[in-house]
């Protein structure tokens, strides 16, 4: 299964009929269904040219947040960075609809501490931006913003029940998790959870009791995200070979008896044909503009600072990657690129 297969089935298939069952949503899932079959022979299009774009891009707007949650990945790399500018950012996701881009994830940092990500939606109708958004920003003001931008859709990052989140992000955060998501069911604006799953919590936020009370907040999307350790000594929380197949066995399952759409990622990357990192699926862009295969391995040879978004789809280093794609084979940490650092390591050198 290609991941083009997996994100035209996020749009057009249980994704696609979840908005057309929203009446605020029909007709604007009407108009970017249309706009996606465009976006999708634009880049079909620049493949026969020779030119391989992902359909997904995912793109980390800041590296602030008003949180300060244990393990949190962007606080792990410590890096003082010179972020991309309001136009810089307007400009990449205009670069990145013109090459066809379908999906831009957006990611932090909190990335609704950038209000800029409103005018990016509003500038790009026919992308849809999924925020991953630890959601405790999302006051009055977001909620009416978002009522009349349609395509960015709040993920909302839970580790379980109110325990365990608040263990992570803060006392208080789960109850005011909840809160808003009151307020965006009532609204009838659609919204998801991610759920970052380790050795530790797999078992409970697979459970039955957990999905069926994640459906009852009014979710309409479950991202599940592997644990990978950036952090040292973290390696036991990485799901052991079992617990991944056992999480992908959920996912698919889920698919036929749950009204929500269920994601994992990285997910089972060899039913994609291998890792999607570099291109072939998804590429990332950090805060500051560096141009990276993957949000776990933060490593870049060019900057979007200096150079386009379609240059730096050709890069050296992100063509080294894709020349060496057999070789990079999940292991402990879910990740392909991260399993297989040290020959990353080695492949950034030779790009140079």
């Amino acid at each position: 299964m290609k991941f083009s297969t997996v994100l035209s089935d996020f749009m057009t298939g249980k994704f696609g009929s979840m908005v057309l069952k929203n009446p605020r949503y029909i007709s604007f899932g009407i108009g970017v269904a249309k706009h996606q079959n465009k976006l999708c022979r634009r880049r079909n299009s620049l493949f026969d040219a020779g030119l391989i774009v992902p359909p997904t891009l995912i793109l980390s707007v800041t590296e602030k947040c008003n949180l300060d949650c244990d393990g949190c990945y962007a606080k792990a790399h410590d890096r003082l960075v010179d972020e991309l500018n309001d136009s810089q950012l307007l400009s990449i996701t205009k670069q990145a609809r013109d090459l066809g881009i379908s999906v831009a994830f957006l990611a932090g940092g909190e990335p609704f501490t950038r209000h800029v990500i409103f005018d990016m939606a509003s500038n790009n109708p026919e992308v849809i931006f999924p925020v991953f958004t630890n959601g405790t920003l999302i006051d009055d003001l977001v909620l009416e913003r978002l009522s009349k931008h349609l395509n960015l859709i709040p993920i909302i990052s839970i580790e379980g029940y109110e325990k365990e989140t608040d263990c992570r992000r803060g006392d208080g955060t789960f109850a005011q998790v909840l809160d808003v998501a009151k307020r965006l069911k009532s609204n009838r604006l659609m919204f998801g959870v991610s759920i970052t799953t380790t050795h530790e919590n797999i078992e409970q936020v697979t459970s039955p009791e957990f999905t069926e009370y994640v459906e009852s907040i009014g979710a309409n999307t479950a991202f599940y995200i592997e644990y990978v350790p950036i952090r040292k000594g973290t390696e036991s929380l990485c799901l052991r070979v079992d617990e991944r197949n056992r999480l992908n066995q959920f996912v698919d399952s889920k698919q036929d008896d749950s009204n929500m759409l269920y994601i994992s990622l990285p997910g089972d990357e060899e039913r994609y044909g291998g890792c999607l990192a570099a291109g072939n699926g998804f590429l990332h862009i950090s805060s500051s503009g560096d141009v990276e295969p993957c949000p776990f391995a933060p490593l870049s040879d060019c900057n979007l600072k200096n150079m386009s978004l379609r240059e730096a789809l050709e890069s050296k280093l992100m063509r080294t990657i894709r020349a060496n794609h057999n070789a990079l084979k999940e292991g402990e940490g879910g990740c392909a690129l991260w399993a297989n650092k040290n020959m990353f390591a080695q492949l950034r050198e030779n790009a140079r």
